[in-house]
C-alpha cells in the first residue's frame, strides 16, 4: 500500500508496454499527450512520457500556455491551437487532459464544448482522438 497518488509516480520505471500509448508506438504511431494544467502534478511530467509511453506530453508550464495565451484554456482552445503541432504526423494518437470534468461542473458549457468538436469514428488510416474521464 502507498499513500495518496503516489502509486502511478513509483510505478516510472516499470515496464508498462501495454499502455495504450506504448501499444501505438509499437504500431508506429506518433503519441502526443496535453494538459491545460502543471505538468509536474501528480509526477505527470515523467508518467505520462516515461511510464506509460507519450512521446510528447505539453502542458500549461512546457509551452502550452505560450501557445494558447491562457491559463487552463478551455476544450475548445485546447484541441484548436494543439492540432497543427501533430495534423501532419500520421498516424497519431493523442490524448487530452483537460479540467472540463473538474468541480465545479458546467453541463451546458461542457457540453458546448463538445458540440464544437468534430469527433467521428477513425478507421486505420484516420487519427484517432481518446477522451478519458
Amino acid at each position: 500500500p502507498v499513500d495518496g497518488n503516489s502509486c502511478f509516480i513509483n510505478s516510472v520505471g516499470n515496464n508498462m508496454g501495454f499502455a495504450i500509448p506504448a501499444m501505438f508506438q509499437k504500431e508506429n504511431y506518433n503519441t502526443f499527450a496535453f494538459h491545460n494544467g502543471t505538468s509536474t502534478f501528480y509526477g505527470r511530467d515523467k508518467t505520462h512520457s516515461e511510464l506509460i509511453g507519450f512521446s510528447e506530453y505539453m502542458a500549461n508550464d512546457t509551452g502550452l500556455k505560450e501557445l494558447t495565451n491562457a491559463y487552463a484554456p478551455d476544450d475548445n482552445m485546447l484541441l484548436t491551437k494543439t492540432f497543427d503541432l501533430y495534423k501532419e504526423k500520421t498516424p497519431f494518437l493523442t490524448y487530452y487532459m483537460t479540467y472540463s470534468g473538474h468541480f465545479p461542473y458546467d453541463k451546458i458549457k461542457n457540453a458546448n464544448n463538445l458540440e464544437r468538436i468534430n469527433v467521428k469514428w477513425a478507421t486505420r488510416s484516420e487519427p484517432i482522438l481518446i477522451s478519458i474521464h
